[in-house]
């Protein structure tokens, strides 16, 4: 139920936004970079919109659930409650599937240990000058109003058990989640200005498997080529500001780069780490940091590795030398050990000069690349699959969309398909993988079928309102076929909206519930963290304790709340539900300056509803009670469950002529994100 209102919110937004500008031409807006980032606003109610979303919440209010088990859910649901009464930390293996049991002692050291490796601890201003900066940037591209400030995302590590001999001398990689929301404006242009680069230089740097596939086809005289590969040892955190700033000069010598838009690069490089609910950074008290999972940390790789190409191309007499992220691969004609050792440490200097370090190993005719096996003997290419990482598909009686089951194997058919070079490759390498998908509960197998060139295949581009609710087999109604049927009762043809809203351009695609990452994650920071709700309830300060609202728990803070007006004349009941990040307290000194103050008499619906009894001499009581405790906003997941849990306890209000609240609340605007909103960091 919050999946769904949070998804089904998000949709009326979309509309009553794209109605509202259809009414109303949008101003125009020379900034491309503006569209990035979605509005915080909520839009205004439109009349025509107000039937649609009227059923749309009789949707949700109807929703029935039954209880749905077979043997695979069974054993699901068994693993989930031993993750959830676990008191150990499951980590996540680096390259692989595998998960590693650790006890909290043992996590903690070896979190400790890496941080304090790489990091020093800094001065807690340190992350507010930031974002001081951050807001500078963001006024001058007019977004200050739509970007949060830096979330206090805590380090955590992986195992890297695809390293020899893991197990006696295991090796981790530190990750720092934590980065600026400004990087998705340093993604947009960091990945123009690699396009550009791209085309007109002609480099090769692969974006996927099929570039390389291609560039492997175009390889002349196999059988006298050799193969050289190499690595780029700790890409990400090796890129130095000296190095980047090299990388954008280089660009900006072939394509248009802005002063603000350099600015942008690299403040979004001014990354904190967290750790221990303290800001950590680089030795040397240095926060340029490239870090792994930060919006724009690929491009930066990819622009610094287009540098470095062109560096090798302009030294070498390397054509035939490619490079993906931090794999390089390279092909040589007709050379011996002698030269192929002279390219080697050439090559190891080239990277030495800008402080980067190479794994290379030469002369080789068959190398694993990506998820492909290439073999110049047999001009051969076929796929490959990493040692010690079983691959593993949906079960088909998991709790997926059907028509994510339903693609799979045609997904899956396609890969192979495109990763083998001929049919006999292809039914070699599918034995495997139809055995995995037997063992899924699959019953076709994939087939062979030459690859199809679609070149011509003309496609209409529409822009497409989605609606994503979440699937799960628990819901007795089909909430996609319902939704479709009301977007076709309302937006008929002769609709002013028909044009908008219609069968080609608002369409449905189920989202997941949480995966077994997420519920591992989640019990994770429950065990790291050990906080207890019943540890962190404070005490009541009322003078008069019988007549505290909340019965000792007034100061009480993230809750929603329940106020019943019970009317003494009738003895009828209404209830209202609000929301309190503050503690109670102050909220209901809010309230009963409300119900003493004609002036303030709609401010709430309870204060409205009070008056009204007060104008008609009615005697009423008040009854206050915690209905939900909850979190507020949090500005890693973006969602505030605060104001979820009032709409989900609005919809499943069983007497909906009882309640106060307004069915219209559903699409509100949340009021406690505004204070991790970048505009308002001072000064």
């Amino acid at each position: 139920m919050y999946k769904l209102i949070e998804k089904t919110e998000l949709l009326l937004k979309r509309m009553r936004w794209k109605a509202f500008f259809f009414d109303k031409e949008p101003e125009s807006n020379d900034d491309s970079y503006n569209t990035i980032y979605k509005s915080k606003k909520c839009p205004p109610q439109i009349e025509d919109l107000k039937l649609f979303e009227s059923d749309i919440i009789k949707m949700i209010e109807n929703i029935k659930f039954k209880v749905i088990s077979n043997e695979f859910l069974d054993l699901l649901n068994d693993d989930v409650q031993k993750i959830r009464t676990s008191n150990k930390v499951l980590v996540k293996a680096d390259k692989t599937q595998n998960y590693y049991q650790l006890d909290e002692a043992s996590y903690n050291k070896i979190l400790k240990d890496n941080v304090t490796k790489t990091y020093q601890k800094t001065q807690s201003a340190t992350k507010k000058e930031i974002n001081i900066e951050a807001k500078k940037l963001a006024n001058k591209f007019k977004i200050a109003d739509k970007v949060d400030q830096m979330a206090e995302q805590q380090a955590f590590f992986t195992i890297k058990d695809h390293k020899h001999d893991f197990r006696n001398n295991p090796k981790y990689r530190l990750l720092n989640p934590a980065k600026t929301e400004l990087g998705k404006l340093s993604k947009a242009i960091l990945e123009k200005l690699n396009n550009k680069l791209r085309s007109s230089l002609n480099l090769n740097q692969w974006r996927n498997t099929s570039d390389v596939i291609q560039w492997f086809k175009n390889i002349k005289n196999k059988k006298s080529c050799t193969f050289t590969t190499f690595d780029i040892d700790e890409f990400y955190p090796s890129i130095t500001e000296r190095l980047l700033n090299d990388a954008i000069t280089f660009a900006s010598n072939h394509t248009n780069i802005n002063q603000d838009e350099k600015d942008i690069i690299f403040h979004c490089r001014k990354s904190l780490l967290f750790h221990d609910n303290n800001p950590w950074v680089k030795h040397g008290n240095n926060n340029f940091d490239v870090t792994m999972g930060s919006f724009d940390g690929a491009e930066v790789c990819e622009l610094v590795g287009l540098f470095m190409l062109d560096k090798i191309k302009n030294t070498l007499n390397a054509p035939n030398l490619g490079l993906y992220r931090d794999d390089g691969l390279a092909v040589f004609e007709n050379c011996d050990g002698h030269t192929n050792d002279q390219f080697r440490k050439k090559l190891i200097q080239i990277f030495k000069e800008h402080n980067l370090k190479i794994t290379i190993f030469c002369n080789l005719k068959k190398v694993d690349f990506l998820d492909l096996s290439l073999d110049l003997n047999s001009n051969i290419y076929k796929p490959f699959n990493k040692p010690n990482n079983p691959t593993r598909y949906i079960n088909v009686l998991s709790n997926h969309p059907p028509n994510i089951i339903k693609q799979l194997p045609k997904s899956i058919e396609q890969r192979i398909n495109s990763n083998s070079c001929n049919k006999e490759v292809f039914e070699n390498a599918s034995h495997y993988y139809n055995n995995i998908l037997k063992a899924s509960g699959y019953k076709d197998d994939i087939k062979y079928s030459p690859q199809k060139n679609n070149n011509n295949k003309r496609n209409r581009k529409r822009k497409i309102i989605w609606y994503n609710p979440p699937y799960s087999k628990n819901v007795e109604q089909n909430v996609g076929k319902t939704f479709l049927k009301l977007v076709n009762k309302h937006f008929g043809k002769n609709h002013r909206y028909h044009k908008i809203f219609n069968k080609n351009n608002v369409k449905i695609s189920y989202c997941c519930m949480n995966n077994m990452q997420q519920i591992i994650s989640s019990n994770n920071k429950k065990v790291i963290n050990k906080q207890s709700s019943e540890d962190n309830v404070p005490p009541c300060n009322c003078r008069n304790k019988p007549e505290c609202p909340l019965e000792g728990k007034c100061l009480t803070s993230n809750i929603v709340y329940r106020a019943d007006v019970l009317n003494l004349s009738d003895h009828t009941t209404r209830t209202y539900l609000g929301v309190c990040e503050t503690d109670f307290k102050a909220r209901y000194n809010n309230h009963k300056s409300s119900f003493r103050y004609k002036n303030k008499s709609s401010s709430t619906e309870l204060s409205k509803h009070i008056w009204e009894l007060n104008d008609q001499n009615k005697q009423f009581s008040i009854s206050w009670s915690i209905a939900k405790k909850c979190h507020g906003y949090n500005p890693v997941t973006k969602s505030c469950h605060l104001c979820l849990s009032e709409k989900v306890l609005i919809c499943n209000f069983k007497e909906k002529t009882q309640l106060l609240n307004k069915r219209s609340e559903l699409v509100s605007k949340c009021r406690h994100q505004n204070k991790f909103l970048i505009k308002s960091v001072g000064p």
